[in-house]
Protein backbone atom coordinates (compact mmCIF):
# COMPACT_ATOMS: atom_id res chain seq x y z
CA UNK A 1 0.00 0.00 0.00
CA UNK A 2 2.74 2.49 0.98
CA UNK A 3 4.71 1.57 -2.38
CA UNK A 4 1.05 2.62 -4.32
CA UNK A 5 0.34 5.34 -2.36
CA UNK A 6 4.13 6.54 -3.36
CA UNK A 7 3.36 6.20 -7.31
CA UNK A 8 0.10 7.91 -6.79
CA UNK A 9 0.30 10.82 -4.50
CA UNK A 10 -2.76 12.36 -3.28
CA UNK A 11 -2.50 15.58 -5.00
CA UNK A 12 -2.02 17.65 -1.58
CA UNK A 13 0.11 15.48 -0.63
CA UNK A 14 2.30 15.54 -3.58
CA UNK A 15 1.98 18.98 -3.24
CA UNK A 16 3.40 19.46 0.30
CA UNK A 17 6.15 16.51 -1.09
CA UNK A 18 7.75 17.90 -4.02
CA UNK A 19 10.58 19.17 -3.16
CA UNK A 20 11.55 15.68 -1.11
CA UNK A 21 10.37 13.99 -3.86
CA UNK A 22 12.96 15.59 -6.03
CA UNK A 23 15.62 15.18 -3.40
CA UNK A 24 15.00 11.50 -2.61
CA UNK A 25 15.40 11.41 -6.87
CA UNK A 26 18.36 13.41 -7.35
CA UNK A 27 19.94 11.13 -4.48
CA UNK A 28 18.68 7.58 -5.94
CA UNK A 29 16.86 6.49 -3.19
CA UNK A 30 12.77 6.56 -1.89
CA UNK A 31 11.59 8.00 1.19
CA UNK A 32 12.61 5.73 4.08
CA UNK A 33 8.57 4.31 4.39
CA UNK A 34 8.49 3.54 0.69
CA UNK A 35 11.85 1.42 0.81
CA UNK A 36 11.02 -0.11 4.00
CA UNK A 37 7.83 -1.27 2.76
CA UNK A 38 9.67 -3.04 -0.03
CA UNK A 39 12.42 -4.40 1.98
CA UNK A 40 9.56 -5.74 4.86
CA UNK A 41 7.81 -7.43 1.92
CA UNK A 42 10.98 -9.05 0.19
CA UNK A 43 12.95 -9.97 3.75
CA UNK A 44 10.03 -10.47 6.20
CA UNK A 45 6.81 -11.80 4.09
CA UNK A 46 8.61 -13.52 1.32
CA UNK A 47 11.73 -15.03 3.45
CA UNK A 48 9.00 -16.13 6.22
CA UNK A 49 6.76 -17.74 3.17
CA UNK A 50 9.56 -19.89 2.25
CA UNK A 51 10.80 -21.35 5.32
CA UNK A 52 9.00 -20.40 8.80
CA UNK A 53 12.44 -21.34 10.52
CA UNK A 54 13.79 -17.96 8.93
CA UNK A 55 14.74 -15.28 11.02
CA UNK A 56 17.26 -12.41 11.43
CA UNK A 57 20.53 -12.17 13.14
CA UNK A 58 20.02 -8.79 13.97
CA UNK A 59 16.45 -7.55 14.06
CA UNK A 60 15.87 -4.38 11.59
CA UNK A 61 14.60 -1.46 12.61
CA UNK A 62 11.74 -0.33 9.94
CA UNK A 63 10.39 3.05 9.84
CA UNK A 64 6.72 3.57 11.94
CA UNK A 65 4.37 3.65 8.98
CA UNK A 66 5.95 1.12 7.20
CA UNK A 67 6.15 -1.85 10.18
CA UNK A 68 2.33 -0.83 11.32
CA UNK A 69 1.23 -1.90 7.29
CA UNK A 70 2.84 -4.82 7.85
CA UNK A 71 1.78 -5.58 11.06
CA UNK A 72 -1.32 -5.45 9.92
CA UNK A 73 -2.98 -2.59 11.47
CA UNK A 74 -4.34 -0.93 8.16
CA UNK A 75 -6.32 -3.64 7.22
CA UNK A 76 -7.85 -3.52 11.12
CA UNK A 77 -8.69 0.06 10.33
CA UNK A 78 -10.29 -1.10 7.30
CA UNK A 79 -12.08 -3.87 8.13
CA UNK A 80 -13.52 -1.89 11.49
CA UNK A 81 -15.30 0.50 8.69
CA UNK A 82 -16.81 -2.16 7.25
CA UNK A 83 -17.48 -5.35 9.29
CA UNK A 84 -18.58 -5.52 13.26
CA UNK A 85 -15.20 -6.26 15.47
CA UNK A 86 -15.78 -9.13 17.76
CA UNK A 87 -13.67 -9.37 21.03
CA UNK A 88 -11.94 -12.10 22.02
CA UNK A 89 -14.69 -12.39 25.34
CA UNK A 90 -17.34 -12.38 22.12
CA UNK A 91 -18.60 -9.01 22.96
CA UNK A 92 -18.71 -5.92 20.40
CA UNK A 93 -15.17 -4.54 20.50
CA UNK A 94 -15.97 -2.11 17.07
CA UNK A 95 -18.62 -1.00 14.79
CA UNK A 96 -17.99 0.95 11.80
CA UNK A 97 -20.29 3.39 13.40
CA UNK A 98 -17.24 4.05 15.80
CA UNK A 99 -15.46 5.37 12.61
CA UNK A 100 -15.14 8.93 12.06
CA UNK A 101 -16.51 10.43 8.75
CA UNK A 102 -13.22 12.27 7.58
CA UNK A 103 -11.41 8.72 8.41
CA UNK A 104 -13.80 6.97 5.97
CA UNK A 105 -13.88 9.79 3.65
CA UNK A 106 -9.61 9.47 3.45
CA UNK A 107 -9.87 5.53 2.75
CA UNK A 108 -12.86 5.84 0.48
CA UNK A 109 -10.45 8.63 -1.60
CA UNK A 110 -7.09 6.47 -1.08
CA UNK A 111 -9.00 3.47 -2.68
CA UNK A 112 -10.14 5.54 -5.66
CA UNK A 113 -6.49 6.38 -6.33
CA UNK A 114 -5.05 2.78 -5.98
CA UNK A 115 -7.63 1.29 -8.39
CA UNK A 116 -6.65 4.27 -10.84
CA UNK A 117 -3.50 3.29 -10.11
CA UNK A 118 -3.86 -0.44 -10.83
CA UNK A 119 -5.75 0.52 -14.14
CA UNK A 120 -3.10 2.81 -15.19
CA UNK A 121 -0.70 -0.03 -14.70
CA UNK A 122 -2.41 -3.10 -16.37
CA UNK A 123 -3.31 -0.80 -19.51
CA UNK A 124 0.58 0.05 -19.32
CA UNK A 125 0.06 3.52 -19.14
CA UNK A 126 2.64 4.21 -16.68
CA UNK A 127 4.19 7.51 -17.67
CA UNK A 128 2.03 9.93 -15.07
CA UNK A 129 3.56 7.45 -12.39
CA UNK A 130 6.29 9.19 -10.64
CA UNK A 131 8.95 6.94 -10.37
CA UNK A 132 7.45 3.84 -11.91
CA UNK A 133 10.65 2.72 -12.88
CA UNK A 134 12.61 3.39 -10.34
CA UNK A 135 10.02 1.50 -8.40
CA UNK A 136 9.67 -1.27 -10.90
CA UNK A 137 13.41 -1.85 -11.10
CA UNK A 138 14.16 -1.78 -7.40
CA UNK A 139 11.83 -4.57 -6.20
CA UNK A 140 13.34 -6.44 -9.79
CA UNK A 141 16.88 -6.02 -7.91
CA UNK A 142 15.05 -7.26 -4.36
CA UNK A 143 13.24 -10.12 -6.06
CA UNK A 144 15.83 -11.45 -8.50
CA UNK A 145 17.13 -14.10 -6.64
CA UNK A 146 13.95 -15.79 -6.51
CA UNK A 147 13.50 -16.14 -10.06
CA UNK A 148 12.24 -19.90 -10.94
CA UNK A 149 13.78 -20.83 -14.06
CA UNK A 150 11.61 -21.90 -16.94
CA UNK A 151 11.69 -25.82 -16.20
CA UNK A 152 10.38 -25.26 -12.79
CA UNK A 153 13.64 -25.46 -10.94
CA UNK A 154 15.12 -22.74 -8.97
CA UNK A 155 15.05 -20.71 -5.44
CA UNK A 156 11.59 -21.34 -4.18
CA UNK A 157 10.53 -24.52 -6.14
CA UNK A 158 11.36 -27.02 -3.25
Amino acid sequence: MLVMDYLNLDFEEFLTNLKFVFEDRAADRFRRDVADAMNILRHEKVERWKSKNWFWAEEPTYHATAKSVADGSFDREKQDALYIRVGGDGSVACTPASVAPEVARAAFERAGRLGQLVDQVLKGDVGGLIDYDRVKGAIGALFAGLAIASDGTGPGTE
